[in-house]
């Protein structure tokens, strides 16, 4: 599973690729709107702990 390939989808929209290249693991990515991106991931995390717990 290629987590910033998912985290690029447009349904998810935290990662934009900058660079895309034939080779997956050398695309280069910058992340959309930085703080509310930081926040969205945040609150999956604390999701996903949630859930484990």
């Amino acid at each position: 599973m290629d987590v910033f390939e998912t985290l690029a989808q447009n349904d998810i929209g935290v990662l934009d690729p900058v660079k895309r290249v034939s080779s997956a693991e050398n695309i280069t990515y910058i992340l959309k709107n930085e703080k509310r991106t930081v926040n969205r991931l945040r609150a999956l995390a604390l999701a996903i702990e949630k859930g484990l717990g």
